[in-house]
């Protein structure tokens, strides 16, 4: 059964970037660090992403951070990790 957003991201995408779950984790610490804001994991997946982009490719970006839907538990486990 095919959904409808595949299609969808075929036709108006013109470039996904992958991000790991280390750089993810980074980019939650960089959101509470820099910014005093706390970006669910999901979220922080587009700062991770606009991280591992060159500066010169920032051009009609169109990113979703949504926030705070995570528990002050897995917070803090994220925070105590040490990825590189």
């Amino acid at each position: 059964h095919e959904t409808m957003t595949f299609p969808l991201l075929k036709q108006y995408l013109d470039r996904m970037i992958t991000v790991s779950e280390a750089e993810i984790r980074n980019a939650m610490r960089y959101g509470l660090r820099e910014h005093q804001l706390i970006f669910e994991p999901s979220g922080a997946a587009t700062v991770a992403a606009l991280q591992k982009m060159k500066a010169a490719e920032h051009l009609n970006i169109v990113g979703i951070i949504t926030g705070q839907n995570i528990s002050f538990s897995r917070l803090t486990d994220i925070l105590e990790l040490n990825d590189k």
